[in-house]
C-alpha cells in the first residue's frame, strides 16, 4: 500500500525595470509498506522463499495457522506477517534574484535547500519462527538528509554588426550535503500489539547505530558561445570542481570541453538543393569528472566492537577498523569525442540524427577484491582505463498529417563496444557472485582483463552428465550422475584453469521504437524497447533445478540415464563449479513497454463542469509482453551490490521482475 500527498507553490515578481525575484516551494509526504527483495538467502527474502518452496505444501494448516516445513515459515507468512512501514517527508525551497546590470549583462543568484526525513519502522511478530525465538523484534530507522545549494553567475549577451553573436557565462556554485541516521533494534516483548511504537517495551536492545556524514562540492565554471551569421557555431566551457570525497591533494579536478557546428543548409550553395530541408554537422571534445563513491573512502574509519579479555569475562567496548583506506584516490575522468550530423528531408517530414562517440575513462573508480590478509574483502581504488565507442541513430518521421489524423514515428538504435585498456598493473580483476545456498560459499563470477569488457561472465563449460559406466579421465572420482566439464587446456584434469569467458552482461545494441497516433479526439501511443547481445547467469534456474523446479524431475537417476540434468551434484562435486555455461543464457529481448490510449472529451460535452476548459480520459499499460529466449521471468533484471555493480552485473538471483501495470485516469484543466 502507498499513500502520497504533495503540493507546490511558485511566485515571480519584477521590482522596477532591472530586477526580478522569485521563489518556489514543494512539499510532499508519503507512506508505503515495503519489502526487501535482494540477492540473498535470508528467510525474510520473500521472493527467494516463493521460488524455492515446495508447491506441494499448502500455506495454511487445517487450524488456520501458517504451515511450516523443517521448522521454517513459508513465504506467505513472511509476506503478510511482518510490519514494514516507511514514512517520508520532503520539502524543497528555492529563491532567485536576477539583476540586469547593463543591457546584455545579467547577474543571477539561486539559493535552495532540500530536506528529507525518512522513518522506517519494522516489527517481527511471534507468529513467525524467527520472531517466536526472540519474543518479537522491533526496529526504528530514521534518516534525515539536508542539501543546501547556492549558485551565482554573470551572463553576457552581445551581437555585433548583426552577424557576430556572443554569449559568455561565468559562475560559482557551492553544495553542502548532510545525512544523519539513528537506528535502534530491540527484542523480547510481552505482546505483539506495540509493533515498533514502544521500543522501551522490549527488554533487550540488540542494535543501536547513529552516524553523521557531510559532503561538500564547489565549482567554478565558465562558458563562451559564438555564432557567425548563425551558421558557424562554437561553444567552449571550463569547470574546476572540488569534492570532499577525495584527499586534499587530489580534491580539485579541471574539466574543459569544446564543440563546433555548421548549419550547412544555410549556405548559398544549398539553397536550391532538392534533398535536404535541414543539414547540420557538429563535433565536440570534452572531459567530465566522476566522484560517485561513498564518503570518507580515502580515510581510515572505525566502528564499535565488543572485546572479551578471557572466556569468562564480559564484553568491553572497543573500536575496529571498518574500511581499508586509500589516500591516493582521485577523480575518475571521462574524455569523450563526438561527431554527428542532423538531417531533414521532405520539408522536415523525415529527420535523421546520427552520432559517433569515442570515450576513454581513466582512473576508473571500482571496488576491487583484496586478499583476506588485509582484513577486508574490497577496497575502492582507481583501477584502470576503459574505452567505449559506438554509434547512435535516431529517425523521426511525420507519416500522416491531416486535419483529422496524425501519425508520428521515432526509432532510436545505439551500438556500443567496450574494452578495458589498462588495469594499472593488475593481470585481471575477478568478482564473486552472491551466495546461492547455505551449503556453499560465493564463487568467482566475472573476470575483467585488458582488451575485454566489464562484467564478462567467467566459469566452466558444462558438457553434460557422467553416464552409468562412463569413465571420464579429467574427473576420475566422479560418479554417475555428476556434472561433466570440458578440459579446455588439455592437461587431463578439471581445474580452475579450465574456466573461460561465458558471456557478457552488457548489451551491444539497444533499441526504442515509438508510434503515436491521433484521430479526431482519440490518441494512441505504442512504445517498444529492446536490447541485444547481453547474457545473464540464471542462478534462479540453478536452484530450481536443484530443488523444487520442474527440471528437478528430469535429474539423472539410475533409471533416467538419458538426461542432461545431473543429480544434485553442483554443490557437492569435487570438480568444476556452479558457475558454468549451463546457466548462462542469451538475455536479448523486445518488450512492448508502454501502451497509452486517450480521448479528449469535446468541450461541448463538459459544459456542465464549471471552470473546466479541457478534459481527457486515458488508459495506460506498462510491460505488456516480452519476446525473448531467456527462461527467467525478466531478461531486463540484474542482481548485484552497489559497490561492485559495474564489475559483476549479469546476475539474476531473486531479482524482482518488472510487473505489468494498468492505469485508468481522468485529467481536467481549469
Amino acid at each position: 500500500m502507498s499513500i502520497d500527498y504533495s503540493g507546490r507553490f511558485n511566485i515571480d515578481h519584477k521590482v522596477g525595470k532591472r530586477f526580478t525575484t522569485g521563489a518556489n516551494v514543494y512539499a510532499a509526504r508519503s507512506f508505503s509498506e515495503f519489502k526487501t527483495y535482494d540477492g540473498n538467502i535470508v528467510p525474510s527474502n520473500v521472493l527467494y522463499g516463493i521460488l524455492f518452496s515446495s508447491p506441494a505444501i499448502a500455506p495454511y494448516n487445517a487450524d488456520g495457522t501458517y504451515a511450516r516445513r523443517n521448522g521454517r515459515d513459508n513465504p506467505l507468512a513472511w509476506l503478510l506477517e511482518p510490519t514494514n512501514d516507511r514514512y517520508n517527508n520532503k520539502m524543497t525551497a528555492n529563491i532567485f534574484g536576477e539583476l540586469q546590470i547593463i543591457d546584455g549583462l545579467n547577474l543571477r543568484v539561486n539559493a535552495g535547500t532540500e530536506f528529507s526525513a525518512t522513518k522506517e519502522g519494522t516489527y517481527l511478530p511471534t507468529t513467525l519462527v524467527s520472531g517466536e525465538k526472540v519474543k518479537g523484534q522491533a526496529s526504528v530507522n530514521e534518516v534525515n538528509a539536508t542539501r543546501n545549494l547556492i549558485e551565482t553567475y554573470l551572463n553576457y549577451k552581445k551581437v555585433f554588426n548583426d552577424i557576430h553573436s556572443f554569449t559568455a557565462l561565468a559562475g560559482f556554485s557551492y553544495q553542502f550535503d548532510q545525512n544523519e541516521r539513528h537506528y535502534t533494534q530491540v527484542q523480547k516483548f510481552t505482546t505483539d500489539k506495540y509493533l515498533y511504537n514502544n521500543l522501551a517495551a522490549g527488554s533487550e536492545r540488540i542494535g543501536a547505530i547513529t552516524n553523521k556524514e557531510e559532503e561538500i562540492r564547489y565549482s567554478y565554471f565558465g562558458r563562451l558561445n559564438y555564432a557567425l551569421k548563425d551558421k558557424y557555431l562554437a561553444t567552449f566551457t571550463l569547470r574546476q570542481d572540488a569534492s570532499s570525497k577525495f584527499p586534499s591533494k587530489n580534491r580539485v579536478g579541471y574539466f574543459p570541453s569544446g564543440s563546433l557546428a555548421w548549419r550547412v543548409n544555410d549556405e548559398d550553395f544549398m539553397k536550391n538543393n532538392k534533398v535536404f530541408s535541414n543539414l547540420k554537422v557538429r563535433m565536440g571534445y570534452g572531459v567530465t569528472g566522476n566522484d560517485r563513491i561513498a564518503n570518507y573512502i580515502y580515510l581510515s574509519t572505525f566502528g564499535p566492537t565488543g572485546v572479551s579479555l578471557s572466556e569468562e569475562s564480559d564484553l568491553y567496548g572497543g573500536l575496529v577498523a571498518t574500511r581499508l583506506p586509500n589516500p591516493d584516490l582521485k577523480w575518475e575522468s571521462n574524455y569523450q569525442f563526438d561527431a554527428g550530423v542532423d538531417m531533414g528531408f521532405l520539408n522536415d517530414r523525415i529527420n535523421v540524427t546520427a552520432d559517433y562517440y569515442h570515450k576513454t575513462t581513466t582512473d576508473l573508480l571500482l571496488d576491487i577484491p583484496v586478499p583476506q590478509v588485509f582484513g577486508f574483502t574490497v577496497q575502492t581504488v582507481n583501477a584502470g582505463e576503459l574505452q567505449n565507442q559506438g554509434v547512435e541513430l535516431s529517425i523521426n518521421t511525420r507519416n500522416v498529417e491531416t486535419d483529422n489524423m496524425t501519425w508520428n514515428t521515432t526509432l532510436n538504435i545505439a551500438y556500443n563496444k567496450q574494452k578495458a585498456t589498462d588495469l594499472f598493473g593488475r593481470p585481471y580483476i575477478i568478482s564473486q557472485t552472491a551466495n546461492p545456498d547455505g551449503s556453499v560459499p560465493a564463487a568467482d563470477f566475472t573476470k575483467l582483463v585488458v582488451g575485454r569488457e566489464l562484467s564478462e561472465l567467467y566459469g566452466y563449460v558444462y558438457d553434460g552428465v557422467i553416464k552409468t559406466g562412463e569413465v571420464y579421465a579429467p574427473q576420475p572420482l566422479s560418479k554417475p550422475g555428476d556434472p561433466k566439464y570440458k578440459d579446455l587446456n588439455g592437461d587431463g584434469a578439471i581445474t580452475a584453469d579450465d574456466r573461460q569467458i561465458l558471456g557478457n552482461a552488457y548489451p551491444h545494441y539497444v533499441m526504442g521504437f515509438n508510434n503515436s497516433f491521433t484521430y479526431k479526439g482519440f490518441e494512441l501511443g505504442v512504445f517498444f524497447q529492446g536490447a541485444f547481445g547481453a547474457d545473464l547467469y540464471n542462478m534462479n534456474r540453478l536452484l530450481l533445478e536443484t530443488y523444487t523446479g520442474k527440471d528437478a524431475l528430469q535429474r539423472w537417476t539410475p533409471q533416467n540415464n538419458n538426461t542432461d540434468v545431473p543429480r544434485n551434484g553442483y554443490f557437492t562435486s569435487k570438480y568444476g563449479g556452479y558457475i558454468n555455461s549451463r546457466f548462462v543464457e542469451n538475455a536479448s529481448y523486445v518488450k512492448l513497454k508502454n501502451l497509452t490510449i486517450g480521448y479528449n472529451i469535446p468541450t461541448s460535452k463538459i459544459g456542465f463542469l464549471k471552470g473546466v476548459s479541457k478534459a481527457k480520459i486515458y488508459f495506460t499499460a506498462q510491460d505488456i509482453f516480452t519476446i525473448t529466449n531467456y527462461s527467467g521471468p525478466d531478461p531486463e533484471v540484474s542482481t548485484n551490490d552497489a559497490g561492485n555493480s559495474n564489475l559483476r552485473a549479469g546476475l539474476d538471483f531473486n531479482a524482482y521482475p518488472a510487473y505489468r501495470s494498468f492505469t485508468l485516469g481522468l485529467k481536467l484543466n481549469f
